[in-house]
């Protein structure tokens, strides 16, 4: 039995990264779903373990730990066997080009898909011009230094860095991004939805997306 408690949120793309580093290392987590639109993050247990009121979050014998690359690179370092170690290489500069990316993620890239998300799944409202540049420009920054020749970010494999970036420019499959613009993008995505870590969860988060979907249509905010 998995001595790894994982609290998270079926659609949270920080959440969904855990999940796929999960199943691609093949470590079982003991899922312990947050349900944050009840606001049971801020309850006095859960800000117990962690006290940024935040998910996802790791319980490991005691030891927690949040932020979804934090527990990426522990979850990696403590449970993976040598076949994984394409995902994170353990050669200093594989393994910190991995890090590269994964800070790109965490300070570009998701920087850039929130609030663009967030306009219509918390503000119903379409993006705004800001919204949509930093997008763009996020997103063509991807897809030609990244993905213009290589399959995933640093070649014919995946890595973390691409179970994270992944998880994130996803999110936006709640809202029908189109991301047919970018060929690089949409042929990255194409072989991740088809990775069997991509797999991992997604029936929860298939349907919250077609629940939330539903409600957005009504409005008119997506087609």
């Amino acid at each position: 039995m998995s001595t790894v408690d994982f609290y998270y949120y079926p659609s949270s793309a920080p959440c969904r990264a855990i999940l796929f580093t999960a199943r691609a290392i093949d470590l079982n987590l003991n899922l312990k779903h947050v349900e944050l639109f009840q606001a049971e993050h801020t309850k006095e247990d859960f800000i117990k373990l962690n006290p940024h009121q935040q998910v996802p979050l790791i319980v490991d014998n005691g030891f927690c730990l949040g932020e979804s690359r934090a527990i990426q690179m522990y979850l990696f370092n403590r449970y993976s066997k040598p076949e994984h170690d394409d995902y994170y290489p353990k050669e200093l500069t594989g393994r910190g080009k991995i890090d590269w990316l994964l800070y790109y993620d965490a300070t570009t890239i998701w920087p850039a898909v929130q609030p663009y998300y967030a306009s219509i799944m918390y503000k119903s409202r379409q993006p705004n011009q800001e919204e949509k540049e930093k997008l763009e420009k996020a997103f063509n920054d991807l897809d030609t230094i990244y993905f213009s020749k290589n399959v995933f970010l640093t070649g014919d494999k995946p890595t973390l860095a691409d179970l994270s970036i992944a998880a994130t420019i996803t999110l936006l499959d709640v809202i029908q991004y189109d991301f047919s613009t970018y060929k690089g993008i949409s042929r990255f995505l194409s072989n991740a939805r088809k990775a069997d870590w991509y797999q991992a969860g997604d029936n929860d988060y298939r349907k919250l997306i077609e629940e939330w979907q539903k409600g957005f249509r009504e409005k008119g905010l997506i087609d």
